[in-house]
């Protein structure tokens, strides 16, 4: 069961940087494509719909894959009259590990971007999140709170063994720290945490470090990459150089033609 807590952990990671990144991203062309190869894993993605917007993806790793698509729907809300985008995703996550031949799914919660309209604009995430080992039929039920005027965003959950028994509770933020406790023993780990961050991210929009590593290209690589791979995007490669006029210009330039 500690293997489906840390799969969660390592899900919920990706929420981390939210809190930094409140700038509205570039939208995928139909098409477009990012590869990235290490010494730990293989990763491709691709923009395979349009209208809808759909990404899908897929991670090779050391004894595990990891695949998933985005497929996202937003409504515009009143926020108490400072306006309120709801993004809600059909996407699921899923991880296979070879040696225990076990696939965890992962959902995604409601995101809400709020302060559209006036204040300080942030995102937050609500509602509940699942996870299941399908092999064991291990399975966890999180819930997302949003930050209110006495307390910042939390997370509670309870994970739950194959006969419906609970085993643990996790708790925390994805904005730093979450924690999965046993209920009997009171045994404690951590199975998320933010890393740290580069002291001028808000230079770099918010950047962690494995982001600005995914932005850099080299001789090398761009002989080697697909034109559709992102990081060969004018625009892109416009905000990477700090002229930010001319990059905004391109971007509207690209996604009107």
């Amino acid at each position: 069961m500690k293997r489906l807590g840390l799969t969660i952990g390592h899900y919920i990671s990706q929420f981390n940087m939210c809190k930094y990144r409140i700038k509205k991203p570039f939208n995928p062309h139909l098409g477009e494509t990012f590869e990235m190869v290490t010494e730990d894993f293989r990763f491709i993605a691709e923009q395979v719909s349009h209208h809808p917007p759909v990404s899908a993806y897929y991670q090779q790793g050391k004894n595990y894959t990891l695949s998933g698509f985005l497929d996202t729907t937003s409504t515009f809300g009143f926020g108490g009259g400072k306006g309120l985008m709801v993004v809600n995703s059909k996407g699921v996550q899923d991880y296979y590990f070879d040696k225990f031949e076990e696939t965890i799914s992962c959902n995604r919660p409601v995101i809400n971007i709020r302060n559209l309209v006036l204040s300080t604009l942030y995102i937050d995430f609500n509602k509940d999140m699942y996870a299941v080992n399908h092999a064991t039929g291990e399975r966890a039920i999180l819930n997302f709170v949003e930050r209110g005027w006495t307390c910042d965003s939390y997370i509670t959950g309870t994970m739950y063994d194959a006969d419906g028994a609970e085993k643990y509770k996790i708790t925390g933020s994805w904005m730093d720290k979450l924690v999965m406790t046993n209920i009997e023993t009171k045994e404690e780990f951590v199975i998320c945490e933010e890393p740290e961050q580069p002291k001028d991210m808000a230079r770099q929009h918010g950047f962690s470090n494995c982001a600005i590593q995914c932005n850099y290209i080299n001789d090398e690589m761009q002989a080697m990459l697909p034109p559709s791979d992102t990081r060969l995007r004018g625009d892109q490669r416009l905000w990477e150089e700090g002229k930010e006029a001319e990059a905004d210009e391109e971007k509207v330039r690209l996604e009107v033609k």
